[in-house]
């Protein structure tokens, strides 16, 4: 029964119509997607995104799924049986037939098209996406979206941890001498928010050691760290 009171932070239920995406475990399409967005993240944010979790839901449409944040609703899109997503670029015949839709994850026109029409498309100027990068795609633009809600007190921790086993002496004159986890993690939050990256740890904890002497306050920490790690920001 304690299994049922836990709230994933992330999760991704889906209908019974597209339960062939996550068919084989790990090794499925769906989860091999979602293993590379979060190493995308790693790599582009310098955040380590929570396990997805992944389930049916027979409540949904067949072919509808649903992404959760802590529980909460933040994505929903239906994909259409035997169709994949034509989305135009600047050279697209406009004139291209198909049914008129917008893509999920930066609301785009769109047209719907059956699978055996991809070539044709793709020769008439559109990008063609199947349904595994349909919902990839949108799964990625909602948790960079989000990724500050999703960093956590613990995350906080872990960030500091691998920063003190190569530089402990920064990590032990900062915490919790100077700041808190709490106070780190709002300064985190920031970034994120932001979409500026925390890969480099090292420079954001001195930024913050250097600047806690003078203030508490998390917009400022924020300021004094952005300066700190000016080149990846721009």
């Amino acid at each position: 029964m304690e299994s049922l009171l836990r709230v994933e932070p992330l999760a991704i239920e889906v209908g019974l119509g597209l339960a062939s995406l996550v068919a084989g475990g790990k090794s499925s399409p769906l989860l091999k997607r979602i293993a590379g967005i979060r190493r995308q993240f790693v790599n582009t944010l310098g955040y380590l995104v929570p396990p997805v979790r992944v389930t049916d839901n027979l409540s949904l449409r067949s072919r509808e799924y649903v992404v959760l944040l802590k529980g909460s609703e933040i994505g929903r899109y239906e994909l259409m049986p035997g169709s994949e997503l034509a989305i135009p670029t600047s050279k697209a015949d406009k004139n291209f037939s198909g049914q008129q839709t917008r893509e999920p994850a930066f609301g785009l026109p769109a047209l719907w098209i059956a699978a055996d029409k991809v070539d044709l498309a793709r020769g008439a100027g559109y990008t063609v996406v199947d349904a595994v990068n349909i919902l990839g795609t949108h799964l990625s633009e909602l948790v960079r979206q989000h990724a500050s809600e999703l960093f956590s007190r613990q995350d906080a921790k872990l960030f500091a941890d691998r920063v003190g086993q190569e530089h402990p002496k920064l990590l032990e004159d900062l915490v919790p001498k100077l700041l808190s986890f709490g106070a780190i993690q709002k300064v985190l939050q920031n970034l994120l928010r932001e979409r500026v990256s925390i890969r480099d740890g090292v420079s954001i904890l001195e930024a913050l050691s250097e600047a806690a002497g003078t203030t508490k306050n998390p917009i400022l920490l924020t300021e004094y760290t952005r300066q700190s790690i000016r080149r990846m920001v721009v």
